[in-house]
């Protein structure tokens, strides 16, 4: 009952807790030239999983898609993510890859949208990029968009990652990298290392920022 309770609560409170959040930090957005969401040129938008939370709130209502997997924490976050304004794309690699894959590639081939992905989600190891947002940007020449955030105040949630939540009355930030485009010659691991670099990178501008 306890935990039932918990999870329509997650629900319910989610989206103005999110919004609350933000609203009430001082928020700066880095390098905001490069990303284009125009719906002719798909791009593939790549997070750490622990720095999820800041393109999920910049980025919402843009008509993009994120992947979500099947377990109870991603079915509340599915839901929470509806009510901001993300489409849905069901699935991930230790559930549900396969069918996940395809749509991502349909979504960006036939609809030429955006799609968010946490490259080292759901279950680490952190910060290391796992295939799936590389094989899809090989296979549909979409560009890998690295993002990260930070929180001058933050709650820090430690699992196999550290999950930053910001805490009101401090600043954020929203850091987009440099863009990643396909080249000829690229490879599964060619591209996963510069992915990796720049997702790091990123990162370290976000914390650089606020320091």
């Amino acid at each position: 009952m306890k935990k039932k309770l918990q999870f329509y609560l997650g629900i319910f409170l989610g989206k103005p807790f999110v919004k609350l959040l933000f609203f009430l930090n001082k928020k700066t957005v880095l390098n905001n030239h490069n990303i284009v969401i125009d719906g002719e040129n798909p791009v593939i938008i790549c997070s750490w999983h622990g720095r999820l939370i800041f393109p999920f709130y910049y980025l919402r209502n843009k008509g993009l898609f994120v992947v979500a997997g099947f377990h109870r924490d991603a079915e509340i976050i599915s839901r929470i993510s509806k009510k901001m304004g993300w489409k849905l794309i069901r699935g991930s690699s230790t559930s549900g890859g396969s069918r996940a894959f395809d749509k991502i590639i349909h979504v960006l081939q036939q609809l030429k949208c955006g799609v968010a992905i946490t490259p080292d989600g759901p279950k680490g190891p952190k910060r290391k990029v796992k295939p799936g947002a590389v094989m899809a940007a090989l296979k549909t020449g979409a560009t890998l968009i690295p993002v990260s955030g930070g929180a001058s105040r933050r709650w820090e949630a430690k699992n196999w990652d550290i999950f930053i939540v910001p805490k009101p009355f401090g600043r954020v930030v929203l850091t987009y990298g440099e863009p990643i485009k396909v080249s000829k010659g690229d490879t599964l691991e060619s591209l996963s290392i510069k992915l990796e670099a720049a997702l790091n990178q990123a990162q370290m501008q976000a914390d650089e920022y606020l320091k």
